[in-house]
Order: C-alpha cells, then structure tokens, then sequence
C-alpha cells in the first residue's frame, strides 16, 4: 500500500489531474509515518544525506558510530514524501547544512556543517538562523563557525571532518598495487567558479595533462577512485576571493589525506592555519600553483614524503575520537524526551 502511494504521489508532479490529490496523499504519508514511529522504540542514531558528495561521508559516520557502540543506520533521501518519516520519528538525527531539508525538523537533531559559515555567501542564511533554536547541537567542521552560531543560543561543537579508520580504501591507498597508471598530472574536481577558471586554464596551457571534474558532472565513489588512483596531484583551489573563504577546507580534503594522495592545497588565510597545517600538508599561492606543480611532478620522491608527513600529522590532530561526543550521542539516543535532553 505504501509502495503504491508513493508512486501515485510522485506521478502527482507529472499530471495536472493528480495535483488536487497530493495533499490528501502526502497526508497519509504523515500519518502512517507517525503511527509507525509510535510502535518503533529501538534506539538509533540516524545520520542523513541527499547528495551524492555527502554520502561517503555520511557512511564513514555510521560505521564508526557503530564502532563506537552508538546504534546508527544511514538514511537517503528518497522524495518529499519521506519528509514525514523525519518530521514524526523520536529517534536522533544527523544532517548535513545545506543537504538536510531545513523545512521538516526531526524533534532530535544534530546539524553538521561543512561549509565557511564566516564568508559572505554563507553568513547570515535565514535558513539557518530560523532552525538554530530547535537544534540539540550544532557542529562545525572549523572553529571559526562558533563565533557565527553562538550568538542564537545553539549549543557548538568543533567537529572537523577528521580522520577514521573507515575512510581508508585499501585500493586507493596502496600505491603499489597492479595496474597503478599515474597518466593523470593534475586532478580538480568540484565547481568551476570565475576564480578558479582562469587558474585552471592557465595550468592546461602549460602543458600538464589536467583532468577537470566539474560540478554538477562530478564522479562519486569507485568511478572518482579510479580518477584519483590515476592521478599524481589532486588540486584544492579556493573558490572565491573573499578572505573568510579562503578556509582549510578538511570537508573536501579528509578522504584525501586519509588515503595518501598528494594534494596541493591553495594556502588558506593566516587564521585558518590550524595545528601546523601549513607544515605537513603542501602548499602554494594562486600565483604559484605552475611553478609549485612542475616541481613535484619532477619528484615523485617529495610527493611521496609530503604523503606520508600528512598522513601522520591528519591521524595524530585530526582522529574523530578527539571530537565526537560519543556519551553524550549514546545518551540522546537513548532519551525518551522530545528534545533529547530527557
């Protein structure tokens, strides 16, 4: 029965004579979701994503969660109609800011961002002013983001995309596994903003064989794999001019580091140097990114050193045990009040 609402309510998009319906559709939804929550009582921990890019992520959580004695499963968005099975479940809530659907809160929930709440495009977000009061917690993958949030009242945690033992890919890290083809000089993927073009076309015209993965054409998962397996240095390059922009940026570089691929990151602003950043993961600024590519490509020996630096210094001041609450989440998971808090 639920199978064929769901299909009539997502056929309501196609046909203008099922829109009338809809609502009365999505009613059902609600209510079958609020009595199925009333009857299931087993503790979770529920860690959400919707977009691809979040999902690795999301999944390294649930799995060291698990380790951790936590109870957690992985949710993926499926349609506006599972907007009811968030918005009336008693179980905790993980999601990630700008990826979880702001509009229908779970009663307990946790909002995880990964983006620099202090620039200008993010600062200031209606959506996010408008859910920071009814958080349990709200994590932030650098510390800049309490002086962001505190103000709303919101409890903050530190939460930086650290290192877990679920990140490694055994096939990605070993780089002396058969069939290992470097043919790549120079990997980016991600959005290709009017700050990153002209970089990205200079680093082309100067004859190194660039591999552009670009949003929303990016690869995810095993297919992105086999990319940075074949690739000598995946590029990090800020996306925009602004200062407070211009981040250590550990959401999009943790798989990275945790698996030994050489990254080139574009230096962050003086601040956001956290813990010697600067001195055990290679860096350059825009103007030197020609210059600094062409001498690690000429020594693969260096690369190999700046890897294995990284590796160590991200696993030593980056381990997700240094940061994740896990009585507190044990806790709430178990909590039988509206809020958590219980």
């Amino acid at each position: 029965m639920l199978s064929s609402l769901r299909k009539l309510y997502q056929k309501g998009g196609q046909l203008p004579l099922l829109q009338p319906i809809k609502p009365l559709i999505y009613g059902l939804f609600w209510a079958w979701h609020s009595i199925r929550h009333r009857f299931d009582r087993s503790p979770r921990l529920c860690v959400y994503y919707r977009h691809p890019w979040y999902g690795r992520r999301a999944q390294v959580l649930v799995e060291y969660f698990n380790s951790q004695n936590i109870p957690a499963e992985l949710v993926e968005h499926r349609g506006l109609y599972s907007k009811a099975s968030y918005a009336t479940s008693s179980k905790l809530w993980l999601g990630f800011y700008e990826d979880f659907p702001l509009d229908v809160l779970p009663r307990k929930f946790i909002l995880y961002n990964g983006e620099p709440l202090a620039a200008e495009k993010w600062r200031n977000r209606s959506d996010l002013q408008g859910v920071l009061p009814h958080l349990l917690e709200f994590w932030g993958f650098t510390e800049e983001c309490e002086k962001v949030v505190s103000p709303s009242g919101v409890s903050v945690r530190y939460v930086p995309f650290g290192y877990a033992d679920q990140l490694i890919n055994p096939h990605l890290k070993d780089r002396k596994g058969p069939n290992v083809n470097e043919d790549i000089d120079l990997l980016f993927y991600g959005t290709v903003t009017p700050r990153r073009k002209p970089l990205l076309n200079r680093l082309r015209d100067a004859g190194f064989k660039l591999k552009v993965l670009e949003w929303p054409r990016d690869q995810y998962g095993k297919d992105l794999d086999a990319t940075l397996r074949r690739s000598k240095i995946v590029l990090y390059l800020h996306g925009h001019e602004e200062r407070d922009a211009q981040i250590t940026d550990f959401a999009r570089i943790d798989y990275l580091l945790a698996n030994r691929r050489f990254l080139l990151h574009e230096t962050p602003h003086a601040d956001a140097d956290h813990r010697g950043f600067k001195e055990n993961v290679p860096t350059c600024d825009y103007d030197d990114f020609v210059d600094t590519c062409r001498l690690f490509l000429d020594s693969p020996k260096e690369r190999h050193q700046w890897t294995e630096r990284a590796d160590i210094w991200y696993r030593e001041n980056y381990h997700l045990d240094n940061f994740i609450p896990a009585e507190k989440l044990r806790k709430w998971v178990n909590s039988t009040g509206s809020n958590g808090r219980n």
